[in-house]
């Protein structure tokens, strides 16, 4: 009986830590150099279009002709793992923070999750 708990031990042991969650994010391609540049929001190109700069900080510049809109919001990021925060020099109370999680991150693409007045929401961008 004592070497059929050990062997049992042994082979959840074994299974538990051979297995991976499919969930688990592959961060290792989520890197500073590739986020800095030119972005364009997929869904309202002009509108809300960020650029990230090597010094930390980032411009969204909203566009809409239609509207008379022509004007940019300025803050500072961080990058860590997959969670990108922008920190807005003004803005209204309780919406300092801008917290996203990257899902994609290539050359051309980028994608987040954010929570906006408390939905999740996805937001896609083409490097310009």
């Amino acid at each position: 009986m004592r070497n059929f708990i050990l062997i049992l031990s042994l082979i959840t042991t074994i299974s538990l830590t051979s297995c991976s969650s499919d969930d688990d994010n592959n961060n290792s391609n989520i890197t500073e150099s590739l986020l800095i540049g030119e972005w364009e929001f997929d869904d309202d190109p002009g509108y809300g279009d960020p650029t990230f700069y090597e010094n930390g900080r980032v411009e969204v510049h909203y566009f809409n002709a239609d509207w008379g809109d022509d004007f940019s919001e300025w803050g500072d990021w961080t990058l860590n793992g997959s969670n990108l925060k922008i920190y807005w020099d003004d803005s209204d109370p309780g919406l300092e923070i801008y917290d996203t999680e990257i899902i994609e991150l290539t050359n051309q693409k980028l994608r987040w999750k954010v929570v906006i007045d408390g939905e999740l929401s996805e937001e896609s961008f083409t490097r310009k």
